[in-house]
């Protein structure tokens, strides 16, 4: 959120975005908390395709409660924003306080794969990213292979995962620290990520 907030304060015209901004990630916040989702871009597209009785039944009194909060302090903060007069020694504060986000991002980042990037509100940009991609994937002008393709080898070994609970941190050659596929690692597999 910090690194957003530092994109948005660069302009306070820009800064009118925040309470939406801060309303969208506290409902990712909220769904990923009480449903235990990951934010990708299947469930982008699964939101809109849904219908009206399937948004009512999500719902809920917490919700609408978060919701109305957050969009309160996300005003609240624009309105104290523009009256905000910031002296050289916060601006000092401020890079101090950003470079340290920043490392610890980054750390993080390394230490376990990708964990702080696919966390809000990152995921939703990388969501909506990837959902656009496919989009574009899907309406590419694509040759068909005739009778005349051929292979030069009729053998080929595929690895099919079939599962939501597998992800690239907990996989043992990504440097997770349990042996979590043993036969494959015994056959010399590389990571192609």
């Amino acid at each position: 959120m910090f690194c957003i907030l530092s994109v948005l304060n660069l302009n306070k015209f820009i800064f009118i975005l925040f309470p939406i901004l801060l309303t969208t990630s506290s409902v990712i916040a909220y769904f990923t908390w009480q449903y235990d989702i990951s934010i990708n871009s299947a469930l982008i597209e699964s939101i809109l395709y849904t219908d009206a009785n399937e948004v009512q039944s999500y719902l809920s009194v917490p919700l609408v409660l978060i919701m109305a909060l957050s969009l309160i302090a996300g005003i609240y903060t624009v309105y104290k924003r523009f009256k905000l007069r910031l002296k050289i020694k916060d601006f000092f504060l401020i890079i101090v306080i950003a470079s340290f986000a920043g490392l610890v991002f980054f750390s993080v980042n390394r230490l376990r794969f990708n964990t702080l990037m696919v966390r809000s509100p990152f995921s939703l940009y990388l969501a909506s990213k990837q959902y656009f991609d496919e989009r574009k994937e899907i309406q590419a002008n694509r040759f068909l292979l005739g009778d005349n393709a051929t292979a030069k080898t009729d053998t080929i070994t595929v690895v099919f995962v079939i599962g939501e609970a597998l992800r690239a941190d907990h996989v043992q050659m990504n440097g997770y620290y349990r042996t979590t596929m043993p036969m494959i690692e015994e056959l010399g597999a590389i990571n192609a990520s």
